[in-house]
């Protein structure tokens, strides 16, 4: 009986400890540096605007209370698609829905161009939404990979 005790022991312990260790893995990203860095280093990004909290929930639908923390940019020339987005949400709930918005953007606006701007369009579908931890971020432009690559480079 007590090796049996000492086991289950062991077993949530473990458990235990797993957890803690995956919330002290979950990476950090530094998304106003990683906005800033893509607006000085890629042109296109330069000449988008920033979005504010108004333009974020009428854009995307997203409420600033599930948010902490975002950066976000759209172009205003009309025939571009280009479109930046990082958010940290608040936690996993939050996360879900501000995914969802993020998401129902990117369809949106794929569904927009397919047939009238095809060359944006093929910009919007090489771009995804994509998630790490409590982050979701979205990059539609040219230069897309560039600015997950700085996005990537501010993780602690």
């Amino acid at each position: 009986m007590k090796r049996v005790l000492c086991f289950i022991m062991m077993i949530v312990t473990g458990v235990v400890f797993a957890g803690c260790s995956n919330a002290e893995d979950a990476k950090k990203y530094d998304i106003q540096k990683a906005g800033e860095e893509i607006v000085s280093q890629i042109e296109s990004a330069s000449q988008m605007t920033k979005v504010n909290d108004d333009i974020l929930t009428s854009f995307y639908g997203i409420d600033t209370a599930d948010v902490n923390d975002y950066f976000a940019l759209i172009s205003t020339d009309s025939t571009k698609q280009d479109e930046v987005i990082m958010v940290e949400a608040k936690d996993a709930d939050a996360l879900k829905r501000v995914q969802e918005k993020i998401q129902t953007r990117y369809d949106s606006k794929y569904a927009q161009t397919k047939d009238y701007l095809p060359e944006e369009a093929k910009l919007i579908e090489a771009s995804k939404v994509e998630t790490d931890g409590n982050y979701v971020w979205m990059f539609i432009s040219a230069d897309a990979d560039k600015m997950n690559e700085i996005f990537q480079g501010t993780a602690a």
